[in-house]
C-alpha cells in the first residue's frame, strides 16, 4: 500500500488531524439543536465512520499481531495487547484478531469491510460462515447489507449445512444431501 515512509508519515498526519477534527465536531455537538432528520443523517454518517474505524482497527491489530510488535510493550500475546489498546475485553480483542484473520482469506468480504459496508459484528458473522463455505459469501454479504436481513440466521444456516454434511457417511450422499438443503 505504501511505497515509501513519506506516504506512511502523511496517512499518520492526516490520521492525527482527522482525528483532532472529528473530535472537535463530537465534542460541540448539540444534538437539540438538530433536526431529526439531520439527527439521522448524522447517525448514519457516524455509523459508517464506525465501522471504517473498525475495519482499520482490526487490520491494524492483525498486521501488530503477525509482525510480534505487541511484545515491545511486554505483552505476551496480541489479544492481550489489543484489550488494553483499545479498552475492549480480552474476548472483544480475541474476537477482532480472528474475524481480521479470517476476512483477510476472504477477499470479497475483505472488500466491503474495508470500504465500510459492514460492522465489524457483520464482518465477524459473515466472515464464520464463509470461511467454511467461500461459495456462500455474496449471498452473506447481500444478507448483511440488507436492512431486513439477518445476517446471524444467515450464517447460522450455511453452517448447520455444514454439520449435516460433515455427518453424512459417503461422499455420494453427502453431495446429494447438500444439493437437496440448499
Amino acid at each position: 500500500m505504501f511505497d515509501s515512509s513519506e506516504e506512511v508519515s502523511f496517512v499518520c498526519v492526516t490520521s492525527q488531524e482527522l482525528e483532532a477534527a472529528l473530535s472537535r465536531i463530537v465534542r460541540d455537538l448539540d444534538a437539540s439543536l438538530l433536526a431529526g432528520a439531520d439527527a439521522k443523517t448524522l447517525v448514519g454518517l457516524f455509523s459508517r465512520l464506525e465501522h471504517l474505524a473498525a475495519a482499520g482497527k482490526a487490520i491494524c491489530a492483525l498486521r501488530v499481531a503477525s509482525t510480534g510488535a505487541f511484545e515491545l510493550d511486554g505483552h505476551r500475546h496480541a489479544s492481550e495487547w489489543l484489550a488494553a489498546e483499545s479498552g475492549d475485553s480480552l474476548g472483544g480483542a480475541v474476537s477482532v484478531l480472528e474475524a481480521a484473520s479470517a476476512v483477510s482469506k476472504l477477499p470479497e468480504l475483505e472488500d466491503a469491510f474495508r470500504s465500510g459496508e459492514l460492522s465489524a459484528a457483520q464482518a465477524k458473522e459473515v466472515a464464520g460462515a464463509a470461511i467454511c463455505d467461500p461459495a456462500s459469501t455474496t449471498e452473506l454479504l447481500d444478507a448483511a447489507k440488507s436492512v431486513d436481513g439477518n445476517i446471524r440466521d444467515g450464517a447460522q444456516h450455511v453452517l448447520d449445512l455444514i454439520a449435516e454434511f460433515e455427518s453424512l457417511p459417503a461422499e455420494s450422499k453427502r453431495h446429494e444431501h447438500l444439493e437437496q438443503r440448499i
